[in-house]
């Protein structure tokens, strides 16, 4: 997760240049969640804070596990999802970030109790049948509950009842991510 350095060379002055890149939000997606399923803390140095990171982040701590942010560093205490119930329901605004929301329903698969997963307008209007039928597949009801077929959407956490499910060429590879992660 750490920025990386790039060093360029030139014919005349071997590694004369260091280039800084930032974070990816796709690869801090990611490190958030299986931060969130670790078996204690973990830091995510050089992390990408963005819309979409702050926004899962946010849904993680609202899931019931602790998580801090120290100017490039990412602490997520992991332990994965709330064990104890939370003071009232859980909502989580997703924004626009349709990976981050993919990522959250997954884990909130996980949850011990009953977890809606909301976003802007033009996040809405995403498709999100992918994970409710796959999470579906696995014995988790993930039901639509506003106008459209996709968010807001609760999730009804239940123990898998399944280890085999047949993804389709179709599902979109944040979906087939989410469940990757999330699956052991």
């Amino acid at each position: 997760m750490a920025n990386q350095s790039i060093a360029i060379a030139t014919p005349d002055a071997p590694a004369c240049v260091s280039v800084l890149i930032p974070g990816s939000k796709s690869a801090t997606c990611r490190g958030i969640v299986l931060g969130a399923l670790a078996n204690g803390p973990v830091a995510l140095h050089g992390a990408l804070q963005a819309d979409d990171t702050m926004a899962l982040l946010q849904a993680v701590q609202a899931m019931g596990i602790a998580t801090r942010v120290e100017t490039d560093v990412l602490h997520i205490d992991g332990g994965g999802v709330a064990t104890a119930p939370p003071a009232e329901p859980v909502t989580l605004d997703m924004g626009f970030g349709g990976a981050p929301a993919r990522f959250a329903i997954a884990l909130a698969s996980l949850g011990q109790h009953a977890v809606v997963i909301d976003g802007a307008p033009r996040l809405r209007a995403r498709p999100m049948h992918d994970a409710i039928t796959l999470l579906g597949e696995l014995g988790v009801v993930a039901t639509p509950i506003g106008e459209g077929p996709g968010l807001p959407l609760e999730v009804q956490p239940s123990p898998w009842s399944t280890h085999s499910i047949s993804i389709a060429r179709t599902s979109t590879s944040q979906v087939v991510s989410a469940l990757l992660l999330v699956a052991s």
